[in-house]
């Protein structure tokens, strides 16, 4: 399968994760004389395998939508783009009903059933 997409974020990721893991490293160890339950090298080895974990998966991540041509800032444009539009229609519906508006998408939910009353549907007449 040929990448479609830009691998230069999980090439990123992947380069500097050695950074990070020698980094985290360095963390526990220090921490390791201030905090108790950091003493015992186990433990220490324990939560760096959980930050490597954690990094490989956004690792995978990060190529699987890269692989698929996904752009990562793409997604969460559209998620703010969806949050900025429910907070309008919320004060919309408060600009209407006053202090006592129904919640974000009540209005959308009765619109519906009401067309389908007054267009013959059967429902609602």
């Amino acid at each position: 399968m040929a990448p479609t997409g830009d691998l230069r974020v999980p090439h990123f990721i992947g380069l500097h994760s050695i950074q990070g893991f020698v980094l985290t490293a360095l963390v526990l160890a220090a921490l390791a004389a201030r905090v108790g339950r950091l003493r015992g090298e186990r433990v220490r080895a324990q939560l760096a395998g959980v930050v490597i974990f954690g990094y490989g998966a956004l690792f995978a991540i990060t190529a699987w939508q890269a692989l698929r041509g996904q752009s990562a800032l793409r997604a969460e444009a559209a998620r703010r783009s969806e949050r900025v539009r429910r907070s309008r229609a919320a004060r919309r519906d408060e600009r209407v009903h006053g202090g006592d508006a129904p919640p974000a998408g009540t209005l959308q939910i009765h619109a519906l059933i009401g067309a389908r009353g007054r267009h013959g549907s059967g429902r609602g007449q």
